[in-house]
């Protein structure tokens, strides 16, 4: 059984670390996910249409960098609310927007809370991916420090290999 303090994780000293090495000044190679994204539209979900479709593939085209496998059923979630609110608002123009309740009363029609609940799961899917603003500056946050990260990798190794 081991004893002691965990070991810290290699992203946690390397936030640390003004140079990137450790206190013994050892590099830290912190690793890379293995994914990348793809810049190809995937095929469009079955049974979407309307505005959906639409949104599909504005999605995908903007989120340059969402990644197929791990981010696929944020979009597709996205789009099936956009199909749905489409349907919903179709038979709210059709019925009104006040109905007959179960005791004869009037009422709002249910499916603009349905409408509203829809949209709020669009907005809160498109800020995990990264498309509101605040969410957009954190990834430009994250992708400086990657770049930051690369050149000096980059360096080094010209370094190194200049020595």
């Amino acid at each position: 059984m081991a004893r002691g303090r965990p070991k810290t994780p290699i992203e946690k000293m390397k936030a640390r670390s003004p140079d990137g090495t450790t206190p013994g000044h050892r590099k830290l190679l912190v690793p890379t996910s293995p994914t990348r994204p793809e810049r190809a539209v995937p095929e469009l979900p079955e049974g979407v249409t309307g505005r959906g479709a639409e949104e599909w593939e504005r999605v995908w085209t903007a989120g340059f960098w969402l990644k197929r496998d791990q981010d696929y059923h944020w979009v597709e979630m996205i789009v099936r609310a956009y199909s749905d609110i489409a349907v919903y608002r179709a038979a709210v123009a059709e019925a009104g927007l006040i109905v007959t309740g179960y005791a004869g009363q009037q009422v709002a029609n249910p499916l603009i809370a349905e409408i509203r609940k829809l949209e709020a799961t669009i907005q809160k899917c498109l800020q995990v991916l990264g498309f509101s603003p605040t969410d957009r500056a954190k990834l430009a946050i994250v992708e400086e420090k990657a770049q930051n990260a690369v050149q000096r990798m980059i360096d080094s190794r010209r370094e190194a290999l200049s020595q």
